[in-house]
């Protein structure tokens, strides 16, 4: 497949998947319309053609629609030819339409059919794996939610003297002052395959990794600022003295007054990470703690470990848009791409011992993942969303 062709099947499988951005949906549209791919949008049409009765009217009403809008004249279907409607330059037109309209396919005649219109499918659907994206759930303070993916820019929700805002995909921001009032407890959650970012009440910015979390207040209006975390996430925090911020994490407590660093708090990983990027911060578990530096990262368990002198720029790749694999090893790096593809790992006889150098873009397509492995000397099989690592 040539490398254009690859690059437009992908953005045709976010718009249908609804992960694609602002940018991407305007890219595709414009694709869509320039002759050069018409082939390329029959092909992935005709693959993604659903069969079932509900959604043939669906197509069909449009199709008359689309027909009346163009004052074009009604193609006669004749049972002993097949007429591939988008090779007419007014359908490429219609096709988009369809597109719009969350319909994924045409209509066209099947020469076996008899004198009906019939639907041609695959008999061996791929099954799509996609990369992460801009995904997660806000769960507001009366337990109602919000999917963010989905839900337009602009003003979303008021919680107390605090506004939410949506805005842009993946950006979530809350404008409000600290002044008494009614305050209440807010969490946006990403799934795996999800990515977000959340600017908090005092100003604060925190990026949710895969399967992450967020509890917060509404409004900051007591002494401290606090917030509860789950999974990965990477945290700049507003400056201010007279107002310290405290992380908690799976028992750890993390005390900052104006800083960003890291948690990865995984429960498929030995231990909870944080690692400092610039400032300050306090690390306590129990009667264990420990100051770090930049550079540092503490790791926890029942003690306070402090290694010193990290790769930052492998600790944050993820927040970048990379996976940095660099002297990872098999088992460290497939726990992050079963999260951000949402795939599961099954070893069919243990851990083969492979150690991984370089990395990948997070935006690549399974099958880019999947010949990635292969450079590494990875032997596997990949069924429906079980990914299975052989010996």
């Amino acid at each position: 497949m040539r490398e254009k062709d690859a690059y437009f099947k992908d953005l045709f499988i976010r718009w249908m998947s609804g992960t694609a951005s602002d940018e991407e949906q305007r890219l595709f549209m414009d694709l869509a319309m320039q002759k050069q791919y018409e082939e390329e949008l029959v092909q992935l049409l005709e693959q993604d053609w659903a069969s079932t009765k509900e959604r043939m009217p669906i197509a069909e009403a449009l199709y008359h629609k689309i027909m009346l809008a163009t004052n074009e004249e009604q193609i006669s279907i004749e049972p002993s030819r097949r007429v591939h409607f988008l090779r007419n330059a007014w359908f490429r037109y219609a096709a988009i339409l369809l597109l719009l309209a969350g319909t994924a396919t045409y209509l066209y005649l099947n020469n076996q059919s008899q004198k009906e219109i019939a639907v041609k499918q695959p008999s061996n659907q791929p099954n799509i794996i996609l990369p992460g994206g801009n995904k997660a759930t806000l769960t507001l303070a009366d337990g109602s939610t919000i999917v963010l993916d989905s839900a337009a820019n602009g003003s979303l929700a008021s919680q107390g003297n605090t506004k939410i805002i949506k805005l842009d995909a993946g950006k979530l921001a809350y404008r409000g002052n600290s002044v008494a009032g009614e305050v209440g407890f807010n969490t946006i959650t990403t799934p795996k395959g999800g990515l977000y970012q959340v600017i908090l009440p005092d100003g604060s910015s925190v990026w949710l990794n895969a399967a992450s979390s967020v509890r917060f207040p509404t409004a900051f209006t007591g002494e401290e600022r606090k917030v509860e975390v789950t999974g990965e996430v990477y945290v700049q925090v507003a400056a201010d003295k007279n107002k310290p911020f405290h992380v908690q994490v799976n028992g750890v407590s993390i005390q900052v007054l104006g800083t960003t660093f890291n948690v990865n708090a995984y429960v498929d990983e030995s231990a909870v990470r944080t690692t400092l990027i610039a400032g300050s911060i306090k690390v306590n578990k129990g009667e264990n703690g420990a100051i770090l530096k930049p550079g540092q990262q503490a790791a926890i368990n029942e003690k306070v470990l402090l290694l010193p002198n990290v790769d930052i720029d492998q600790i944050i790749a993820w927040k970048n848009g990379i996976f940095n694999f660099e002297n990872v090893s098999l088992d460290a790096a497939l726990r992050q791409l079963s999260k951000w593809y949402d795939i599961e790992i099954v070893y069919e006889k243990g851990v083969p011992d492979i150690k991984f150098g370089g990395g990948m873009k997070r935006n690549l397509s399974i099958d880019d993942m999947l010949d990635f492995l292969k450079g590494m000397n990875v032997h596997f099989k990949l069924e429906g969303h079980r990914l299975i690592i052989l010996p």
